[in-house]
Formats: structure tokens, C-alpha cells, sequence
């Protein structure tokens, strides 16, 4: 959120007792939309929006905020948002639904809406001098021969609407070939100001001996042809060379990628190209005589609603003499997939009509763009889900690191027999049921710190299905066909046991009445794009060949799934059971999960045939799988050197968790320093030097993050024992790192006791380890 050149504030909608929205707050923001109004990120969450950006007050941005919300469809304009010291600013204004709220995000594209204005400015002289000039004129494509324009001069010299030229070619008017205007293009670019003489026709069914004087130009990109004409003779009948033109126009329509289709006045086809036929997997006797509605095919809208016949865009153009824009169809001709075209219009008019006479309808095969945009739309709704959830787990850890710690200062200063203690019992329950909670949030959002270890995926599901036991119910049984090679591969082993354990669930779930529940593991190979490299998780990098897998597979012979309900399977808020009657996000954890860990899942499942849940992993080859495990925490704690002092820095932004901290550490004979950023903890540093015996950090921070207190630490002390703490991070390299630097990690929430363990273990004070 702070690295792109966005500001980005997200909001929540504030509902009246009526649902209506009366106010959207901020709950968060980067440093850049903090800057534009002067403001800290900190001062910014809370606030109204409106009030906080006073000046978009006038720009729509409440109504844009709430048609978003209403309709769940992202919004993005451009417009002009001027600030006190720029009143002639421009935005690119982004906005997305999240939740109960929305994202917003904006870029300064003042520079370039200028640069477009000074250029649309430049446009319009040259423009002006095109249009106001007496003498015929014409702008061509120097590659194709296509008329871009043509001046009001030409316009009346030749006969033809200006519009209608603009759908010629200058080979329609001197008979000429592709290859000679080619050919003359290229004696153009080496001679400027080229004089030729040639046959023009005009539209009065007759021919002009004309000399033309060409320059070329480069316009919006394209490289032209600008002829200045000037009429000599009377030129012959134009009968001749429309037939010409006609040949010509067929065979650039047949070499043509997109598809062109010819409609006749009563909207039959006529004519079509080999792309038109490949596009729409007909041969063109099966298109020839049919109108739209009438042939082998079904057609529907972007929304999967019909597209009713009188509505395609070459019957509006016949209709109306109109061009018709670019409209997304959906085409399905028999049993064939579905696909998406790029449809547009022209009407086909003659010299002297007054109505068309046909329609040529172009189109695209825009299926895989489509289908590109859907991912990436789904890809932002999940990225702003995982973001919302990182967060909130983050916030949610800290405050469990609190309640779990002051738990056990109230249990330690009661007796043993005191009836608080099923009160202190309670609180400790329910802060682990907590733990469980932000453990999935950080799943779905993809954020966990998975420890990685190269583990053995049948020893993995054995341990799983010995666990069953009698919790399974009677009517079930269970089939076991594992591989009989060891499996292994990178993973966090507690991570996906608990991923099992959602499967198993929710297979017992699914078979009510009783059943067969198998597991399964054996080798696979995945081609690209559908396995996601561990190397390089953050940037989504695809494995550049077929890569084999290690898959573990739980399937049942239960009720199975509607294909509806399995496209939302792994969806965050998607569940098929009633409310409250599951623990919610497993499945959409489990995808988290698999897609942190490099991995894929797969389901296969139809209504009342069962249910197969597959999760796959890169294998790790024989070398890789016994050349050992990680180093843990303990392994870190015993390479460290011994200090013997009990000198302590603390470094956490959030105060409730520093002052508890500090208190806790206090308490057991610590000397604690607390500093409530990077910068502080530097500077005590610089200030205590070697009197400092270890220092706790928080990961997430603002200004300077864990990971960076740490580099700087590791530069100046390279032997200072360091903990590093937290319960969120988007980097799932972070446990490497850590461990490059010799620095153990302990994740929140943490007990007091678990804390100060790993302080003795690092700094050899065993005295320090009872609480006073």
C-alpha cells in the first residue's frame, strides 16, 4: 500500500438505524493520502472522509462512494480535483467495494492531461489549416492506403461525403496496387514533395487526370501520406473502378484476423471472411442467407441475458445508418464452449442514398482477454480481503497478547483454590479460540509466517487419519492408498495438518447418512500456468515448464456439489452451511494456505456423486528431503553468546502491548528500555551500547519496519541476541531472513513465560526467570 505512487484510503459505510449511509469513515490510509492533506495516517483513521478531504467535497466523491457500494462494481474517472496550491489539478480516481465500504485510491495525472491538452491544442491548428484550405486534400495510411480524412475541398471535388471516404482506400480512387502505393511511399520517404500524375475517380461516374504532391507526417502515432490533389482532365466512368475497388476490399477482408461478415438490406449475410468462419467454427454455407437470430448459434449479453436479433449491431446499422460501437457478445454454436466477441458496425452506403444498402459487422475473439480481466478482477478482491484481514489480525494479536498475558498475572497472583481461577480458565480458553481466528484470517489473506520444514506428506496423513478414531461416526469408513515412497515437500507441517483437518470436516460434512471417506497421496506432474512457484510467491510467478508434484488427496461419497457452489467453494464468506453452524473461512483458509505454501488445490465434485479435494506441493527431490530442517527458535537461542546482563530494549508501536510487555518482563528481574519506534531504539542503542543484554522488536511497524531495525541492528552489533515478534507479515521469506541474521522469532500472541524463556535461553540470566 505505502510502495506504489497511489494514495489509497479505505473507508467503512456508517449506516443510520435505517441501513442508510450516512457517513463513511476511514479506517485506514497510506502516507501519500495522508500528505495531502497534511495529516498523519494516524490523525487520518477515524475521521470522516469528507471532512478529512475537504476538497473532493465538490467532485462527486460521496455519490461515487455510495453507487459503488450499492452496486459492488468498481468505479474509474478521471477528473479535475484542484487544491488550493493547484487549481488546475487533475486525478485518476479508482474506487473498489470492500465489504461494508470501499477503496480508494488515486493517482496525480496532471502532467499528462496537460501534455494531452497542449497536444489536442497542436491538433486543432493543424486542423484548422487542413479544413480552411481551398485545395483538395487527403490524409493517407502510408502501410495500407486507408483515407484517414479528407478536407470539405476533397469532399466536393470527388463527390463522396466526407465519412464515406474516410472507409476508402487511396486505391479506390487511382487504381493503383497495394505493392505501387508502397512502392511510391517509399520513393516519398526518400523524395518529400514527390509530384505524380494519375487516374482518380470521382463520384459522378467519371474519371480525373490529377497530379498529386505527397508528403509524409506522422499523426496520433501513425505514419501518413498528406496529398495535396489538383485536378488536370476529366477522368473516365467510376463503374470500372468500383468493381477494382470491390477486389481489392476482398482481399485485404480475407487476410484479414478479424472476422467480417456482409449483411444485405434485410440484414442477410452475404458475403464473410475465413477469420469469420474460424472465429464462429461455421463453414460459409452454413452462414450465407441466415440473419442474426435465425442461424445455428445463440447470442447473450455481457450479463448472460439473451441478446435479442433485432439488436445486433449490423440490423442497428442498417436500421439506423449509424456506425455501432464495440459491444462485448457472447456466441455459443452448438455443444461448443461459449465465446466472447468484440462485435461492432458499419452501414454500407452508396453515393446519392439516403439508406444504407447493408452492413459489414467486424469482430474479435476476445474470450481469453475476458477471461484474463475476471482473474485479475477476482485476484484485487482478494489482494483487498487479505489486506483487510492481515490488518485486522495484526491489531487482533496484539490485543491477544494483552488478554492472554494479564490472564496470567491475575492467575498467578490468586490461589491455587480461589473461584476466580474457572474465570481466569475461561479467558485463557476463549483467547485461544481467538488465536484460532486470526490464524485463519492471516490465511485467507495469505499473510501467515509459515515455519517450513521438509516434511513427509504420508506420514503427515497417517498421523491424521490414526487421530480419527472414535470421533468418526460408525456409518463412515475409512480407505487409506498412500504412495509407497516417501513424499516430501517445503511446508509448514501444524499448518497443513489443520488444512487436513478442514477437508476431513467438511467430508464427514457431506456424508450424513453414512459413507466411504479415502486419502490418498501419490506423484503428479502440473503444467504451467496452474502451479505457483515458491520461489517468487509475492509476484504470482508461474513455473516455466511441467513440474511434478507431491498431492494428497481427501475424497468422499457424499452428496457432492452443484457446479454454482463449487465455483464459490473457496470464496472467504461462502459457506453452504447455515449460519452459525460452522467455524467459517476453512475452505477459503486452505486456499490461502496452499497458495502461500507454492502449491495448488483442486476439487472435483458433482451433485450427488461426491466430493475430491486435492492438495498438491512441489516435490522436493531425495537430496533436498534429507539434507535437514530448519533451524528452530531453541537451535537459534543455543548459538547465541551468553551476556549475563538483564538489560532489555522493547521496540512495539502499539502502546497496550508495550507497556504490557515491559510490566511482564519488569516482573521477572528485567530491566526493561521501551521504545516506541525504530528511530527511538536506535538512538538507545547508540546511547546504552553494550549495557543493552537483548532487544524484543515488533515486525509491523510504520517509518521503519522489524525487518529494518534489524538490518541496521545486525550493522552495528552483530552479536546482540534480538527477538523479533509478530503476528502478520505479507512475506513469507521473512522466517529465512530471520534466521540468516540469528534471530529468533516468536509469534503473537506469546505468554510472559514463553517470552522470558527465550530471553534466559539468549542472555544466560536464569535468574531472571521467576516473577517477583
Amino acid at each position: 500500500m505505502e510502495a506504489g505512487p497511489d494514495a489509497f484510503v479505505l473507508v467503512c459505510a456508517v449506516r443510520s438505524s435505517t441501513g442508510a449511509v450516512t457517513d463513511f469513515r476511514i479506517v485506514d490510509a497510506n502516507a501519500r493520502a495522508a500528505a495531502l492533506v497534511g495529516d498523519s495516517v494516524s490523525g487520518l483513521v477515524g475521521r470522516s472522509l469528507l471532512a478529512a478531504f475537504r476538497y473532493s467535497d465538490g467532485t462527486g466523491l460521496w455519490e461515487q462512494c455510495c453507487t459503488v457500494l450499492a452496486t459492488r462494481r468498481p468505479l474509474e474517472q478521471t477528473l479535475r480535483v484542484p487544491l488550493p496550491n493547484s487549481p488546475g489539478r487533475w486525478v485518476s480516481r479508482s474506487i473498489v467495494p470492500v465489504d461494508d465500504g470501499v477503496a480508494i485510491s488515486s493517482r496525480d495525472v496532471t502532467e499528462r492531461h496537460q501534455a494531452a491538452l497542449a497536444l489536442e491544442a497542436s491538433e486543432a491548428r493543424y486542423r484548422e489549416l487542413f479544413e480552411a484550405n481551398g485545395a483538395v486534400q487527403l490524409l493517407v495510411d502510408a502501410d495500407s492506403a486507408a483515407i484517414v480524412d479528407v478536407n470539405p475541398a476533397a469532399a466536393q471535388f470527388y463527390g463522396w461525403p466526407r465519412a464515406s471516404m474516410r472507409s476508402m482506400l487511396l486505391l479506390d480512387l487511382d487504381g493503383t496496387t497495394l505493392a505501387q502505393w508502397r512502392e511510391s511511399t517509399s520513393t516519398t520517404l526518400k523524395l518529400p514533395g514527390t509530384r505524380r500524375r494519375a487516374v482518380h475517380r470521382v463520384a459522378q461516374r467519371e474519371h480525373r487526370f490529377v497530379e498529386t504532391f505527397s508528403n509524409l507526417l506522422h499523426l496520433d502515432g501513425r505514419l501518413l501520406v498528406h496529398q495535396i490533389v489538383q485536378d488536370i482532365t476529366e477522368q473516365a466512368s467510376a463503374e470500372s473502378k468500383l468493381r477494382e475497388s470491390d477486389i481489392r476490399y476482398g482481399a485485404v477482408v480475407s487476410s484479414m484476423r478479424d472476422g467480417v461478415v456482409v449483411h444485405d438490406a434485410s440484414g442477410a449475410i452475404v458475403s464473410s471472411n475465413p477469420s469469420a468462419e474460424r472465429i464462429l467454427g461455421l463453414h460459409s454455407d452454413q452462414l450465407m442467407g441466415r440473419a442474426p437470430g435465425t442461424g445455428p448459434w445463440i447470442a447473450v449479453r455481457a450479463d448472460g441475458t439473451p441478446w435479442p436479433p433485432e439488436s445486433h449491431p449490423a440490423l442497428a446499422a442498417i436500421r439506423s445508418g449509424q456506425a455501432q460501437p464495440r459491444a462485448l457478445m457472447g456466441v455459443k454454436v452448438g455443444d461448443s464452449a461459449l465465446r466472447w466477441l468484440s462485435v461492432s458496425a458499419e452501414p454500407l452506403m452508396r453515393a446519392g442514398d439516403t439508406a444504407p444498402h447493408g452492413a459489414v459487422a467486424v469482430f474479435s475473439d476476445v474470450t481469453e482477454d475476458r477471461l484474463a480481466q475476471e482473474r485479475l478482477q477476482e485476484a484485487r478482491k482478494l489482494e483487498a480481503i487479505g489486506q483487510l484481514a492481515g490488518g485486522i489480525a495484526h491489531d487482533f494479536n496484539n490485543l491477544l497478547t494483552v488478554i492472554r498475558g494479564a490472564a496470567g498475572f491475575l492467575s498467578e497472583s490468586i490461589d491455587r483454590d480461589s473461584p476466580l481461577q474457572p474465570d481466569v480458565l475461561a479467558i485463557e480458553s476463549a483467547t485461544e479460540r481467538a488465536e484460532e481466528l486470526t490464524r485463519r484470517l492471516l490465511a485467507v489473506g495469505r499473510r501467515q509466517l509459515l515455519l517450513r520444514a521438509r516434511v513427509n506428506l504420508n506420514e503427515l496423513v497417517q498421523e491424521r487419519v490414526d487421530a480419527l478414531g472414535a470421533a468418526l461416526p460408525a456409518a463412515i469408513s475409512v480407505r487409506v492408498s498412500l504412495a509407497g515412497e516417501p513424499l516430501f515437500a517445503s511446508i509448514d507441517r501444524r499448518r497443513v495438518g489443520e488444512a487436513l483437518d478442514a477437508l476431513i470436516e467438511n467430508a464427514v460434512a457431506a456424508m450424513p447418512g453414512g459413507g466411504v471417506l479415502t486419502f490418498g497421496s501419490t506423484v503428479v506432474t502440473r503444467d504451467p500456468p496452474r502451479l505457483i512457484s515458491p520461489a517468487s510467491e509475492n509476484e504470482r510467478s508461474e513455473v516455466a515448464r511441467p513440474q511434478e508434484c507431491v498431492m494428497v488427496e481427501v475424497r468422499d461419497t457424499g452428496i457432492g456439489m452443484p457446479d454454482e457452489v463449487k465455483a464459490r467453494l473457496f470464496e472467504p464468506f461462502f459457506s453452504t452451511k447455515p449460519f452459525g453452524g460452522g467455524r467459517g473461512m476453512d475452505l477459503a483458509a486452505v486456499h490461502g494456505l496452499m497458495a502461500q505454501s507454492g502449491g495448488l488445490v483442486e476439487c472435483d465434485s458433482a451433485d450427488g456423486q461426491g466430493t475430491s479435494v486435492r492438495l498438491l506441493f512441489p516435490k522436493l527431490a531425495i537430496e533436498e528431503a534429507t539434507a535437514g530442517s530448519e533451524r528452530s527458535e531453541s537451535d537459534i537461542a543455543r548459538g547465541a553468546a551468553p551476556v549475563g546482563a538483564r538489560e532489555v530494549l522493547l521496540v512495539d508501536d502499539d502502546p497496550m502491548p508495550r507497556l504490557f510487555t515491559k510490566r511482564s518482563l519488569e516482573s521477572r528481574g528485567y530491566v526493561v528500555i521501551a521504545a516506541a519506534s525504530g528511530a527511538e531504539a536506535l538512538a538507545e542503542l547508540a546511547v546504552r551500547g553494550n549495557a543493552v543484554a537483548a532487544m524484543v522488536t515488533d515486525m509491523t511497524m510504520p517509518q521503519m519496519s522489524g525487518r529494518e531495525l534489524i538490518a541496521e541492528v545486525r550493522r552495528r552489533s552483530p552479536t546482540l541476541p534480538i527477538i523479533a515478534v509478530s503476528g502478520y507479515t505479507a512475506d513469507s521469506r521473512l522466517r529465512e531472513e530471520l534466521a540468516a541474521w540469528n534471530v529468533v522469532f516468536l509469534g503473537k500472541p506469546f505468554t510472559p513465560n514463553a517470552l522470558s524463556a527465550v530471553l534466559d535461553s539468549l542472555t544466560g540470566s536464569a535468574e531472571a526467570s521467576s516473577p517477583r
